[in-house]
């Protein structure tokens, strides 16, 4: 079975009380339209197991025949009653998850509805309130339920709630049998919430007091408590956490610790460019990746201290990448071209994107399957600006394996416009979502 990477972040912010991007790494980043589309790759929930589902098959014949089988209005019978500080503009599906029989869809507006995969029906609407806005979504295998990341208008949108219902509740249309996670802590900005698959761990800071706390997954029961004003930024990576200090001149404090017992395994001073700012940093397994602004990106061996860069890098964006764990490769986006770079700093291989975004950068429409091999991307056909395409692209070699178009014989037109994609590999269907709250359902 294929171990993929989860690293999933919610940031508590007054100013944005619509749907924003779960995986701001940097609690003060400008967002930018190319950075939100990568960010969206690097906050996807990434499904184990299809690494064996794709052995016996070959892509092309897997999706060959897959086409448009239903069509769901999400809101077909208005808006939920409970939910009326919502607008029809709200109604854009910025989220789409699913696990075992369930199918979750999340509005920008923050409204997230519950489906049966058995026969598409309506199971539940799962808010619990008229007042809270859902903003993101954690389907949490470790112990079988789905945890959701609210603000609330009774405190004016500022500070994050995560709820915990076990799916065989939502199942039952009873979401409101969930109870309410890290009661302690006040998740006020810049604070936020972390969710990592892989190590089993939730990480959350309080601003107030200046509290990192690292959560069990499986029964949310506090593990780790760091309080530490010097520390700036925390990074999780399979089986270790690093901390990251003020910088200091041309040098950056930083220590890795164990993620289990928090034992200090490394304290090092990264070396800087004196004089210029730190775009972003990132921890790849025992890889430190370093970028400077005007500076290529560097990639350091946190044990050797060695140092690799990617060749011609310099203008890539600052958060225009993702770490491929399972497979040890950079995704990079520049200019809607992506680059698959190695540890080494070599290019592996190269294709064109034409991926199509919205002007506020709110969409999902690329997604990573499980084995972080192939990669399906929403765009538009050729020069035809209606006509939208689902191509599915091996990301080691670039090459384009297949195409997924809607042939119109439904009348949907249900690729014209896509604002969230699902692959979801148990059943082998593709679930896209569009700004007219729609849910589109793909198989063969």
């Amino acid at each position: 079975m294929a171990t993929t990477y989860l690293r999933k972040r919610t940031l508590a912010d007054s100013k944005h009380v619509e749907h924003t991007t779960t995986g701001e790494r940097v609690k003060r980043r400008k967002k930018t339209h190319t950075s939100n589309l990568l960010l969206k790759l690097h906050t996807r929930e990434l499904n184990t197991g299809v690494r064996d589902i794709f052995r016996g098959t070959s892509t092309p014949e897997k999706f060959r025949n897959i086409r448009l089988r239903n069509s769901i209005d999400i809101f077909e019978n208005g808006f939920p009653k409970h939910n009326c500080i919502l607008s029809q503009s709200a109604s854009k599906i910025v989220e789409i998850s699913s696990c075992s029989d369930l199918l979750f869809v999340l509005t920008q507006g923050g409204v997230c509805f519950a489906y049966s995969r058995e026969n598409s029906k309506k199971i539940c609407c799962v808010n619990r309130s008229p007042d809270e806005i859902i903003r993101s979504l954690f389907l949490n295998r470790k112990n079988g339920s789905l945890i959701t990341v609210s603000v609330m208008k009774q405190d004016s949108f500022s500070s994050l709630k995560c709820y915990s219902t076990p799916l065989k509740y939502i199942l039952h249309g009873k979401p409101e049998q969930g109870y309410l996670l890290f009661e302690s802590e006040c998740l006020r900005w810049p604070g936020f919430v972390e969710f990592d698959e892989v190590n089993g761990k939730i990480l959350t800071f309080s601003a107030q007091n200046s509290v990192y706390k690292l959560w069990d997954m499986k029964n949310y029961e506090l593990q780790h408590i760091i309080h530490d004003d010097r520390v700036q930024e925390i990074k999780i990576s399979p089986g270790m956490i690093m901390l990251i200090y003020m910088r200091i001149g041309c040098h950056l404090p930083i220590r890795i610790l164990d993620i289990e017992n928090a034992k200090c395994l490394k304290e090092s001073k990264i070396p800087l460019y004196r004089n210029k700012k730190i775009e972003f940093i990132e921890q790849f397994g025992d890889k430190l990746l370093i970028k400077q602004e005007n500076e290529t990106l560097h990639i350091m061996d946190i044990r050797t201290g060695y140092v690799n860069s990617l060749k011609n890098a310099q203008s890539l964006n600052a958060t225009a990448f993702v770490a491929l764990h399972e497979s040890e490769l950079l995704l990079t986006e520049s200019r809607g071209r992506f680059y698959i770079w190695n540890l080494s700093g070599s290019l592996v291989s190269t294709f064109e994107g034409n991926v199509h975004s919205y002007q506020d950068g709110s969409n999902s429409s690329l997604y990573i399957i499980g084995s972080q091999d192939l990669l399906l991307a929403f765009g538009r056909r050729g020069d035809n600006q209606k006509e939208g395409v689902i191509r599915i692209v091996s990301i080691l070699t670039g090459q384009h394996l297949s195409s997924i178009c809607d042939d119109g014989s439904s009348g949907k037109n249900a690729l014209n416009e896509v604002s969230a994609i699902f692959y979801n590999d148990e059943r082998n269907e593709i679930y896209t979502g569009t700004a007219e709250g729609l849910l589109h359902i793909w198989s063969n």
